[in-house]
């Protein structure tokens, strides 16, 4: 049996379009409030979870991380397909997010 090694890209900055949404504080606000603070969405919106530290959260072992690595505040953004970057082009509430 020959042995593998396996070498892994830890992390890549990207840049994608994104609407700003709400920002958690920490994992209580996150049980309280989600998913009542976000907007109702059409089966193709995806909503990204971003920690302070550039990780995204998906689950309760997720925000149960972030707070004991101390990386609360979390924010919520939906995600701007591309079929909607002309409408989202002219409207200037939305923004660019650095994740």
């Amino acid at each position: 049996m020959e042995e593998v090694k396996i070498k892994y890209t830890i992390m890549e900055e990207v840049k994608i379009k994104v609407r700003p949404i709400v920002t958690l504080v920490n994992k209580q606000d996150w049980i309280d409030r989600i998913p009542q603070a976000l907007p109702k969405k059409n089966f193709r919106d995806e909503f990204i979870f971003i920690d302070n530290e550039g990780y995204t959260l998906t689950c309760r072992e997720d925000f149960s991380a972030a707070e004991k690595l101390t990386h609360f505040p979390v924010k919520v953004f939906l995600l701007i397909r591309t079929s909607n970057a002309l409408y989202y082009s002219y409207s200037p509430r939305f923004n660019t997010a650095k994740v």
